[in-house]
């Protein structure tokens, strides 16, 4: 008799644990002020615009011996190589010139030390500078480079200031330093506000690695840029909605891919976990699939550029 209660014991037991299971699994969308498939769909959004950001800044990081080689002060843009810098600049980096749409660069201004470092880098994009990839930036990315890129330590502080790609808009910095890694990598810590179309503002702490795959050593090359990234993400926005996320499979960034072509991002609130988005096997599309506790559907990322 007292076997016979024991094991029922256990059973109420498994069945109350596994209720409370369940239940935990409901509330991890109850913890959240507006449901799990609009903020995925929302936060997607913003981590291909921010990526984008974050790659047009080493673009130019990564290349900041070849700008003050070709001039320094005022360097502006120009129409199928239609001015002096980047006439000059174009015949050396053809395929910089086919990273915007037209050739149409942003303007620039070069600042330095002694004709060294710290070197400071405006990459002004106006009201609109479009990309090849159909994206449109405007505003304002402030570099400062403490030593050359590539060396053991430096650091790029980058400071966004009224600066959008697409709909989404960013303010705030990033600091990447370089590690003492055998490849091409930088640590990234960031402290960024975004702006939505919708008027959501969404803050976002990031403490990422990014190794440089392929195309480092290309400079203003995107053709062959591939970046590795790895890392998390804490956010919280102005409808109360509070999340973490950790890349759980390395994100993958290339040079010409309008968007995030691969990895896993696991979603996680103070109940655990609540959903996990896989960008694909590399392919460059504008898809993903999200997985929540309904099951899982295929996110639309955004419309295709025109060489996406």
């Amino acid at each position: 008799m007292k076997k016979l209660l024991l094991l029922i014991l256990i059973a109420i037991s498994g069945l109350v644990f596994y209720e409370c299971n369940q239940k935990s699994g409901a509330l991890d969308a109850e913890a959240l002020k507006m449901d799990i498939v609009s903020l995925i769909a929302s936060d997607t959004k913003v981590d291909n615009a921010v990526e984008s950001s974050s790659y047009e800044t080493d673009l130019y990081s990564l290349g900041s011996n070849s700008i003050a080689g070709f001039s320094s002060g005022n360097l502006k843009s120009a129409e199928l190589g239609g001015g002096s810098f980047f006439r000059t600049m174009f015949d050396h980096f053809p395929k910089f010139k086919l990273h915007f749409r037209k050739g149409i660069a942003p303007d620039m201004t070069v600042t330095t030390t002694n004709g060294g470092y710290p070197k400071t880098i405006v990459i002004d994009y106006g009201d609109s500078t479009q990309l090849a990839n159909g994206r449109v930036l405007s505003g304002k990315i402030t570099i400062v480079l403490s030593a050359a890129p590539f060396t053991w330590g430096s650091t790029q502080t980058i400071t966004y200031t009224n600066f959008c790609n697409d709909s989404v808009c960013t303010s705030g910095k990033a600091v990447k330093t370089r590690t003492k890694d055998p490849q091409i990598k930088f640590s990234e810590s960031a402290d960024l506000t975004i702006t939505l179309a919708d008027g959501t503002i969404v803050h976002r702490v990031e403490d990422k690695a990014r190794t440089w795959t392929s195309g480092s050593a290309t400079e203003f090359d995107p053709s062959d840029d591939v970046i590795e990234i790895t890392g998390k993400v804490v956010v919280s926005d102005s409808k109360k909605n509070s999340y973490s996320k950790i890349i759980t499979s390395p994100l993958i960034k290339t040079g010409e891919c309008r968007f995030i072509s691969k990895g896993i991002i696991e979603y996680k609130n103070s109940f655990g976990k609540f959903a996990t988005v896989d960008y694909g096997n590399g392919t460059c599309d504008n898809t993903a699939t999200r997985t929540t506790q309904d099951g899982t559907t295929t996110i639309t990322l955004g419309r295709q550029g025109k060489s996406s």
